[in-house]
């Protein structure tokens, strides 16, 4: 006589399929040091008795951009020779220490710039050189993983250029690479 077998561990499971792993979204990093080249217009403005005139201005800048999320801060420094004159007053350079505070749109940044800086002129009787404040936007789009393109509009104002009596205030509009 024989015994039945039971066998509780004979149930057969339903395979699973594999669970695929989540598939991420690069998002393209900011985060790092860069070094550039800029030209543009600037609009100067000395008063009073000067006219506003538009000229050339064109330069190399440097900066570091630090990113949390799509935040971006950057650090930067920028140095422009000009070939812009307003009668007896001709601008020859302008140099900035700037702060740019920005938003990423993955490969679109957008920013606002706050900061310090220092211009020299050329005033008939000599040399003039004087600190000022700046504020102004810029917006970049990075073409390849090392390169970015982009546009900057600042305004520049100095009180009193080099206690002349002067008061400078100039305008510029560049493209940065």
């Amino acid at each position: 006589m024989g015994a039945a077998a039971f066998a509780a561990d004979a149930i057969d499971e339903i395979p699973q399929p594999p669970i695929a792993a989540p598939v991420g979204v690069e998002v393209f990093s900011w985060q790092g040091g860069y070094i550039g080249a800029s030209a543009g217009a600037a609009i100067f403005n000395p008063t009073p008795g000067f006219a506003t005139n538009t000229g050339f201005i064109g330069g190399a800048f440097a900066g570091y951009n630090f990113q949390n999320g799509n935040v971006v801060f950057a650090p930067e420094l920028d140095f422009d020779y000009s070939a812009t004159s307003s009668g007896a007053l001709d601008l020859n350079y302008v140099g900035r220490v700037k702060g740019k505070l920005g938003y990423t749109f993955d490969r679109t940044l957008v920013s606002v710039i706050g900061g310090g800086a220092f211009a020299g002129a050329d005033a008939g009787a000599g040399a003039l050189t004087d600190f000022g404040w700046l504020a102004g936007a810029s917006i970049d789009y990075a073409v390849t993983d090392n390169i970015f393109a982009g546009g900057e509009y600042l305004y520049h104002s100095f009180d009193n250029f080099d206690s002349s009596g002067i008061d400078v205030n100039v305008q510029t509009i560049k493209a940065r690479v």
